[in-house]
């Protein structure tokens, strides 16, 4: 029996591929944890009210719903690695940009496309589907549930941190007055995007299983589809399939038993008339 994940035998004994992805959402956890405390505070302290500060958290909301959707669909057909690196980059970016140009237009398009504010628990984003399928893909399938409980673990305890950390900003305004106090936060989330970014990028993507079905030419296809259309029952289940798997379903009925064949008995022809004065019938 394997050692569990979160043991240090169990740790050297993942995939590569798993503990650099546990150890990226452990790090995003901690710059995420950060913001979900002060996000809201930094607004107010630029003079936001409660009706924009909404707005802004309800647009990332949808938006980040919106590219959830497309991420799935994309990722299986391009991979999962250029989605998560993009998403560290355009972090590591947003991150720079709200620091060097506080402006309250490139504020609300980073923390609408980033999900500023949000406790993802360490997910990247609109991508997190597109990591926990790496992930998944990565490890055995007798221990994922140990690997999924060490890596929501991790983002638990990556959030606690962070939270900590985002709770020193009363000691940041004794050196960088006004909203200044809460650059730090971003500068983390700086650091944190560009190391995950460096982890990310060491990793090797296994090819996948249908990778290569889309190379199939056309011709080939319509080829091995002709049997169907030729006689559609062959690909098809027959009708009572479905009714003959029910428990519901009648029992089928036993053949009658074959009847015996009796041998007709031979015909001996017409009876045959006493001549007439025979010796028996004239008495």
């Amino acid at each position: 029996m394997s050692a569990p994940p979160y043991t240090p035998r169990g740790w050297r004994n993942l995939d590569p591929v798993a503990r650099g992805l546990m150890s990226a959402r452990f790090l995003r956890s901690m710059a995420q944890g950060a913001l979900v405390v002060d996000f809201v505070l930094y607004l107010k302290a630029l003079g936001w009210g409660a009706a924009p500060i909404g707005l802004l958290l309800g647009a990332t909301g949808l938006v980040g719903a919106a590219m959830l959707l497309a991420a799935g669909v994309l990722s299986d057909r391009f991979g999962r690695r250029p989605f998560l690196m993009g998403y560290q980059l355009a972090s590591a970016v947003g991150a720079l940009a709200v620091v060097v140009f506080p402006h309250s237009w490139v504020l609300v398009l980073t923390a609408v496309l980033l999900g500023y504010g949000r406790g993802a628990n360490g997910a990247a984003g609109p991508f997190a589907p597109v990591e926990q399928a790496w992930l998944a893909a990565s490890v055995r399938p007798t221990g994922r549930s140990q690997a999924f409980s060490l890596n929501a673990a991790l983002g638990f305890f990556g959030m606690g941190l962070g939270t900590l950390i985002g709770s020193a900003v009363p000691l940041f305004a004794r050196f960088l007055p006004g909203p200044t106090a809460y650059e730090p936060l971003f500068v983390l989330n700086l650091v944190a995007a560009l190391v995950t970014t460096w982890m990310i990028g060491r990793l090797q993507e296994a090819p996948r299983r249908g990778a290569g079905r889309a190379d199939v030419p056309r011709p080939a296809a319509r080829q091995r589809r002709r049997p169907c259309r030729r006689n559609p029952r062959r690909c098809r289940p027959p009708a009572a399939a479905p009714l003959a798997l029910s428990p519901l379903a009648p029992l089928p009925r036993r053949p009658p038993p074959p009847r015996p064949r009796v041998p007709r008995p031979l015909s001996a022809g017409p009876a045959r008339q006493p001549p007439y004065g025979d010796a028996r019938t004239s008495r």
